[in-house]
């Protein structure tokens, strides 16, 4: 089994391999950093309600979900050993054979839409004001091309830095971490909304995470499947 650093299994001695993965540095905010853990769960446990800080919880979500799709890591969350960033085990594993669009690609194509949505009122509102039938020529709203997103293979989707199958190592050490903030209610009931929402088929989240498109017929043989089940 190859592993982040030297040769070792994560089940038997997984203290090992977390400290390996947090001395190369190479986590960010948006993935379960050992080292911002304990500030974390300190400062739940000195509050008083079960009322959280908005921030707190985003923050959070950021640390301990899946980047592909947005679930609490206690599905056999596993760490790519070349950079250090953890992902489900299934997520990560059909996304680096089929390829899986880069997350930060994701969040700007969002980012676009929302601006795109803002200019659109305000145009409305100016022609309103002005009472004007059309906006002038230099004022005229051209047509956003949508951004087509590239999915990438053998790939990391958060640093896209390389990622193979044989740089995945199963790390059972973050599910009980995971484990351990959703034992506060507040946290529970924050990361509830987001688990059920991403609580899909197998087959389904697969083509989610290819970038697939689902024909007609596709969907009748997965619906057909899941009522024989």
């Amino acid at each position: 089994m190859s592993t982040c650093r030297g040769l070792y299994d994560p089940f038997i001695d997984p203290i090992r391999g977390i400290e390996s993965i947090e001395n190369s540095g190479a986590m960010e905010l948006t993935q379960c950093s050992l080292s911002q853990l304990p500030d974390l769960v300190g400062a739940t446990e000195q509050l008083e309600s079960d009322e959280l800080n908005t921030h707190v919880v985003s923050t959070v979500r950021e640390l301990l979900c899946c980047p592909i799709c947005h679930r609490p890591l206690v599905h056999d969350p596993a760490v790519v050993d070349t950079c250090g960033h953890a992902f489900c085990y299934d997520c990560i594993n059909l996304g680096i054979e089929n390829g899986c669009v880069p997350v930060a690609s994701t969040v700007q194509v969002e980012d676009k839409e929302d601006e795109g949505r803002k200019e659109k009122n305000e145009l409305s509102v100016v022609s309103e004001k002005d009472h004007h039938t059309c906006l002038s020529r230099h004022g005229r709203k051209q047509p956003r091309r949508r951004t087509r997103q590239r999915r990438r293979k053998f790939t990391c989707p958060v640093c896209l830095g390389p990622a193979h199958k044989w740089n995945l190592v199963r790390v059972r050490f973050i599910q009980d971490v995971v484990t351990e903030f959703l034992s506060h209610a507040a946290l529970a009931e924050a990361f509830s909304t987001a688990e059920g929402e991403n609580d899909v088929p197998s087959e389904v989240r697969t083509e989610t995470i290819c970038g697939d498109k689902k024909t007609p017929r596709r969907k009748e043989k997965i619906a057909k499947k899941h009522v024989e089940l």
